[in-house]
């Protein structure tokens, strides 16, 4: 392969692994989440596809997961690229009170996990 792209696939892979390494439950959002929020969403968008399909299935049946869910998840996808460049360039600023997530779940994997990859919720949004 060449050297500008092992580079390039060696800065997804770093980004992606960070990603998974930093997203903790247990304390409430900073900045961190905010860019780690925002880097998983870019690189792993293509996520929100099935993920849609598997929420909606979860809820209406098997049968409107694949229709209704395929058609929410094609929706979606830009919008949890779209968020996830939102998230990583204005992570500095605590735009959202307390750096909350725009999108539910926070995470492109948080359809298949069943939500262990959220944070408390604040007092503001209660």
């Amino acid at each position: 392969m060449k050297p500008a792209k092992t580079l390039g696939w060696s800065i997804v892979c770093g980004v992606a692994l960070l990603t998974m390494t930093m997203a903790t439950p247990s304390h409430a959002y900073d900045m961190g989440d905010k860019a780690c929020r925002g880097a998983a969403s870019m690189v792993f968008f293509f996520l929100e596809l099935p993920g849609c399909m598997v929420d909606v299935g979860k809820k209406e049946g098997c049968l409107m997961g694949v229709t209704k869910g395929f058609a929410k998840g094609i929706v979606m996808l830009p919008f949890r690229g779209l968020v996830g460049v939102y998230e990583f360039f204005t992570f500095p600023f605590d735009i959202q009170p307390g750096y909350e997530p725009v999108l539910e779940p926070e995470y492109p994997w948080g359809y298949f996990g069943g939500g262990e990859d959220k944070a408390p919720v604040s007092a503001t949004k209660k």
